[in-house]
C-alpha cells in the first residue's frame, strides 16, 4: 500500500490513488495514445491549480557541473 511508504507524500498518494481507482485504463498503447493519456491526467490532477500561476514562466539552460549537482550561479539573478 502506498500510504504507507514514508517516501510518499500527499501529492504521490493523491496521484497514485487516482491512477489506480478514478483514471480509466489505456485502450491503446501507441506512444501518441499514451502520450495523449498523460497529458489528460496531468490536466485532471492538476485542474484546480491551472490558470492560478500570476509569475513569470521562462526556460534557461544552466551548467551543472559534471555528476555533484552543482549550479553554476552565473545564470541566476543576484
Amino acid at each position: 500500500m502506498s500510504f504507507r511508504d514514508p517516501r510518499f507524500n500527499s501529492e504521490s498518494i493523491a496521484y497514485t490513488e487516482f491512477i489506480r481507482n478514478g483514471f480509466p485504463q489505456p485502450t491503446d498503447f501507441t506512444i501518441e495514445a499514451i502520450r495523449k493519456r498523460t497529458e489528460a491526467l496531468h490536466e485532471k490532477v492538476n485542474e484546480k491549480l491551472i490558470g492560478t500561476f500570476k509569475g513569470k514562466e521562462e526556460e534557461k539552460k544552466v551548467k551543472i557541473y559534471g555528476n555533484t549537482g552543482k549550479i553554476s550561479n552565473k545564470f541566476f539573478k543576484k
